[in-house]
């Protein structure tokens, strides 16, 4: 072969590897597997691997992710950040990401709508995503075979919608997702199994001193229940005491994000029992933490048997909790033999190098240098 050819060829690869990057693998395996080097069943498996390793799959079943990305190791670019928020394809939702005061918010926030993108992407397609609003012409974005969009619930949720023919627009329900952000991460759980999924992360730390603990527990008396109280205190050391208290919070509020408007009544009825040991970084997940809750008098309770609550750490300050309402009448069954680990991602798992040409055409300049004079 002509080495000019072979040179041209082998730079349209890579073009369009970087394009296509998921089209490109299965066309070279179904290329492999016609000319007889490959069985049918190894095809399968490759391509089944292919698309889990490039879409950043948690685990074997592409239905469910479990996404963490250390935002607190991410300096951009000029480069990098406005490409970032042009991916957000919203003015209103870049201004919201603008208004923050500090770096590290607003790149938690940024982070956290192309975690989103990235979670849509990967169980509906390349679709056009926007925040909607009926006073947003943005929303012209969706053409008429595109009809999937993110819009704003009343408590600012992001939230998909599908539009009708009749220009309805309805929740979109074939998968859940949600994000959280605290520390140095934020992260995103997806699940295609359930009606109900709520996710928090928490850095284990207290910035008031250990010597004002006990004040903190104090105030926060009301927002956990007797025996959570007991179980709190158990632990013979303040840092034991304030895992355990980061724990039972974190366990709350992934599951009270999962209720959404549902939870109408104080946090303390909300009442966790842990019978396992707190998760360590280079363990598994634990399944085993189930929620009550306390009717009126406190004399009884009610055990919700059909949650099911994943516990993480995804390094040594990181308590990560995930809430999923159980569509199986037996949700013990779904706790066997489960190992939802979290996915690291970089950015440039968000961004591909595709999407860096062209920064010409996106003119507010005024981004970076807003972001430039955050503290």
């Amino acid at each position: 072969m002509d080495s000019k050819v072979a040179q041209n060829r082998s730079a349209f690869h890579q073009y369009y590897l970087n394009r296509f990057p998921l089209r490109f693998l299965i066309t070279r395996l179904f290329r492999i597997f016609i000319s007889g080097e490959l069985s049918r069943r190894k095809l399968v498996t490759m391509m089944v691997n292919s698309v889990c390793e490039k879409q950043g799959c948690s685990n074997k079943d592409t239905g469910i992710l479990r996404w963490a990305v250390n935002t607190n190791r991410w300096q951009p670019t000029r480069t990098e950040w406005l490409t970032a928020m042009r991916m957000v394809d919203n003015d209103h939702e870049r201004n919201r990401i603008n208004r923050y005061i500090y770096k590290k918010d607003a790149k938690h926030a940024l982070v956290g709508r192309l975690l989103i993108r990235k979670c849509c992407e990967h169980f509906v397609g390349s679709k056009r995503f926007c925040l909607y609003s009926s006073n947003n012409s943005e929303s012209s974005f969706v053409d008429n075979e595109d009809q999937l969009i993110l819009e704003r619930s009343d408590k600012g949720k992001p939230i998909l919608i599908e539009i009708d023919s009749n220009g309805n627009h309805i929740p979109y329900q074939d998968f859940q997702f949600n994000i959280s952000h605290s520390g140095d991460y934020c992260v995103l759980a997806a699940d295609s199994s359930t009606t109900k999924l709520g996710i928090d992360v928490m850095k284990v730390e207290y910035s008031g001193g250990m010597h004002k603990l006990n004040d903190f527990f104090n105030i926060m008396r009301k927002q956990f229940s007797e025996d959570e109280w007991k179980y709190i205190r158990q632990s013979s050391s303040d840092y034991g005491r304030l895992a355990r208290f980061i724990r039972l919070w974190s366990l709350k509020e992934s599951f009270v994000k999962a209720e959404g408007s549902g939870i109408i009544f104080p946090l303390s009825k909300i009442s966790f029992v842990c019978p396992s040991d707190l998760v360590m970084p280079s363990q598994k997940s634990r399944f085993d933490s189930i929620v009550n809750v306390l009717n009126g008098n406190y004399n009884s309770q009610q055990t919700l048997s059909n949650w099911i609550f994943e516990e993480s750490m995804i390094d040594p300050k990181h308590y990560v909790s995930v809430a999923k309402l159980s569509q199986n009448s037996n949700a013990e069954e779904l706790k066997t033999d489960r190992d939802y680990q979290f996915r690291m991602l970089s950015i440039k798992d968000l961004i591909p190098d595709f999407q860096y040409s062209d920064l010409h055409s996106f003119e507010d300049e005024s981004y970076w240098i807003d972001f430039c004079q955050k503290s």
